[in-house]
């Protein structure tokens, strides 16, 4: 395995959702596999002036909440000690410059600085700009990384804006462009499972695949990330990075090599390769909805507009896609793409169905969910399965 260096990640948004259900539990994972460095530490940066012996409480019952109590108490006093809080008010004029001089301190924080900026996304450029104005970017005696979750802009004009932004203070290696969707177990078995099993390849055509789906429905509903929601709603949130990334592994062609910039080469070649819907049949291709009020596994839950308080939002909370790849492996097989908040079960599946073969057997399994279909990625917290 190789060596991480020991480094300090200042996680700014702390008490945000993210961080609160997936970075917090996920870190403290990785410590309990001895995926951490030994000297690593955590310094959480959030708006409240909270304490820290709180903030410390604080992770105790997200992990509480996560694991159901059930971790090792030996991990649990390693990965605390880790822990550190730091109030960043947002009227504070001088908030960078005592973030600046408290990271500072060598003695409590390897000099080595990763910051993950788990904020709402129209301030990723400013928190840049502020880290760099008090020399936070700077690589002189240490590596700098600055890590930015999805979405990164809102559409191509905002994404080039933010990509000319930062890198006026990063270089493009300090820079991660972070899809977390992308480290689940299942998801990174997709290409070992299409690749390293030759007898897929020859089936893997418009020959015989009738069609892919790609599907996210969850139970949930938008929770407290109501504002962030509508302004960025289910085709943003979900499809255009996490539904597109497995769409990529599922139809990409095989990478010279394993490498970061043969994979990411060979999804580029596949994205670019789908046909764009006409505007004039925007209709036949797309849909959209918003959940109402109903019962989910026999609690009465609200509406999309009513957690809003907004009741003029058009904001989809599902969103489906029927789209072609052109390309002579894929040609004039339809893809569907769908997710959705709200629905009766919670379920992520890449479901592909074979054409029908000319001599069919009698179906046998009443639970069977589909004949003459294989899921590649069934609930993607889980191994892949064909």
């Amino acid at each position: 395995m190789t060596k991480i260096d020991d480094c300090t990640l200042v996680l700014f948004g702390a008490s945000g959702n993210l961080s609160r259900i997936k970075l917090i539990p996920g870190l403290f994972r990785l410590d309990s596999l001895g995926r951490l460095p030994e000297k690593m530490k955590i310094l959480s940066v959030g708006r409240s002036d909270v304490k820290e012996s709180a903030w410390r409480d604080d992770i105790k019952s997200m992990l509480d909440i996560k694991f159901k109590k059930n971790y090792d108490a030996k991990v649990f006093d390693r990965f605390i000690a880790r822990n550190f809080y730091h109030a960043n008010p947002p009227d504070d004029e001088n908030a960078f410059k005592r973030l600046s001089e408290r990271l500072s301190d060598a003695s409590t924080f390897p000099q080595n600085l990763a910051f993950f900026l788990s904020v709402r996304p129209s301030d990723f450029a400013s928190i840049v700009d502020l880290l760099a104005s008090v020399g936070l970017t700077d690589e002189t005696k240490a590596w700098r990384r600055v890590v930015i979750e999805k979405p990164f802009g809102t559409n191509l004009e905002t994404a080039q804006a933010l990509q000319k932004s930062i890198t006026k203070h990063l270089k493009e290696t300090q820079i991660y462009r972070i899809d977390h969707y992308l480290g689940k177990s299942a998801l990174q078995n997709i290409l070992l499972t299409r690749f390293a099993n030759h007898i897929f390849d020859p089936l893997w055509t418009h020959e015989h695949i009738d069609h892919i789906q790609i599907t996210n429905n969850e139970t949930l509903g938008v929770g407290e990330r109501t504002q962030f929601y509508d302004a960025t709603g289910a085709l943003r949130d979900m499809i255009q990075s996490h539904l597109m990334q497995m769409l990529a592994l599922t139809t990409m062609e095989m990478p010279e090599t394993l490498s970061p910039e043969n994979i990411r080469a060979e999804k580029i070649k596949v994205l670019e390769s789908i046909t764009p819907i006409p505007l004039s049949e925007l209709k036949k291709h797309t849909f959209k909805a918003q959940y109402g009020r109903g019962k989910i596994n026999g609690e009465e839950v609200k509406g999309y507009l009513e957690e809003l308080g907004n009741p003029a939002s058009v904001v989809e909370t599902y969103a489906a896609l029927k789209f072609y790849i052109n390309t002579p492996r894929w040609k004039g097989v339809p893809i569907y793409v769908r997710t959705a908040k709200r629905l009766h079960a919670s379920d992520t599946a890449i479901a592909i169905k074979f054409k029908k073969a000319p001599l069919s057997l009698p179906v046998q399994a009443d639970n069977w969910p589909m004949e003459g279909c294989a899921y590649l990625c069934q609930n993607s917290k889980t191994s892949s399965c064909i």
